[in-house]
């Protein structure tokens, strides 16, 4: 980590006790579907178009960024509900997950405006990848059919028997 991200990190550790963040830690493990922890990490994400680019010399060599992420997370202290915004390193921190579960998040956010919904194989629902068997696209129902035909065609050789063996 860079010393201005450790720093963020730092003061964001500063800023919230150990007891906010197990709590948070606990309400988001407590949810029952991905879809719900999913939710609460939106609900605690802010998306901003880009507002200003400045000129460059080549604007061709260099990635420009459509969105610009806040993050915060929402803590009890006295009886009342306090946002606190957070690095993006304390985020992720503080509840456990992954960047590449954030970044999700934040790209469906940004394209939809809601968060992304888990499908029943337990991918996204915006996953470019191809089901890789025909139980993912038709369900366990026609699948039964298939794996008789696999086995029946790869796994036994009916010409061997015992006899020849």
């Amino acid at each position: 980590m860079s010393k201005k991200r450790l720093k963020c990190f730092e003061i964001t550790f500063e800023i919230t006790s150990e007891d906010e963040r197990l709590s948070l830690l606990d309400r988001f493990n407590s949810l029952p579907s991905k879809n719900e922890q999913g939710a609460m990490l939106a609900s605690l994400l802010t998306v901003e178009k880009v507002k200003q680019r400045r000129p460059r010399d080549n604007d061709g060599a260099s990635k420009l960024h459509d969105h610009s992420y806040t993050y915060s997370v929402k803590v009890t202290r006295e009886g009342n509900s306090t946002t606190v915004p957070v690095c993006f390193n304390a985020f992720i921190s503080i509840f456990g997950t992954t960047k590449a579960v954030v970044e999700r998040i934040r790209k469906s956010l940004a394209e939809t405006g809601v968060t992304a919904i888990w499908n029943a194989t337990g991918t996204c629902a915006l996953s470019t990848k191809k089901p890789r068997w025909r139980h993912q696209l038709t369900g366990w129902k026609n699948f039964e059919g298939h794996a008789r035909n696999l086995r029946r065609s790869t796994l036994w050789q009916w010409s061997l028997t015992c006899s020849k063996m």
